[in-house]
């Protein structure tokens, strides 16, 4: 069995998934995915895919341990309020996030979760351009698998969203999933990421 964990930098639940492990006499191989939310998600599919072909567990971890670095996981937030409760952004940049309009983007990096960069303006047009930025050089992301994954977002910007993702690139499956409440939590409703696996 592999048990695929939410990164180990953000939560407890990989070192509790290795205690647990131990239990099973080497049975079951605990895998820090270094993601969360949807990036784990295409980990897991792409180890159910080695497993159908025949891999065995020891060779599975290996290859998902050289995907991982190559999963895209970042969103987009409305604002800096969750950001700055959770200890992601100081008052500083909440502040002026609120006063100027900025909506942050934040980007997994080697398991934690960072401030990657700032949109500035309408919040739609925002997500827009953050969307096109996501898939700008589309030809270096795998098609097979892309998610859309968001938090309370309207059915009007989701919409916007897969259309420019379909326009971006000939994805196979375009998956539209709800963020869990771990992540809402931490970056607020109306946050939304575009998630995928670069070649």
């Amino acid at each position: 069995m592999i048990h695929v964990s939410v990164t180990s930098a953000l939560s407890m639940s990989y070192q509790n998934a290795l205690v647990a492990a131990n239990e099973f006499g080497g049975r079951v191989h605990v895998f820090d995915s270094g993601h969360l939310s949807s990036g784990m998600t295409h980990l897991v599919v792409k180890a159910s895919e080695y497993a159908r072909q025949g891999l065995d567990a020891k060779e599975i971890v290996e290859k998902l341990e050289r995907m991982k670095c190559r999963v895209s996981t970042s969103f987009i937030a409305e604002n800096a309020n969750y950001l700055y409760r959770t200890g992601l952004v100081s008052k500083f940049v909440k502040d002026m996030c609120e006063m100027l309009k900025i909506h942050p983007v934040l980007r997994m990096r080697k398991g934690v979760m960072r401030l990657k960069s700032v949109r500035i303006g309408n919040y739609e047009k925002a997500v827009m351009r953050y969307t096109r930025g996501q898939l700008r050089r589309s030809s270096a992301i795998e098609k097979d698998l892309i998610f859309i994954t968001h938090a309370g977002c309207s059915l009007k910007l989701i919409t916007k969203v897969k259309k420019e993702v379909a326009n971006r690139g000939s994805f196979r499956d375009v998956q539209v999933t709800e963020a869990s409440a771990t992540i809402t939590s931490n970056c607020g409703a109306n946050t939304i990421g575009v998630l995928f696996v670069r070649k």
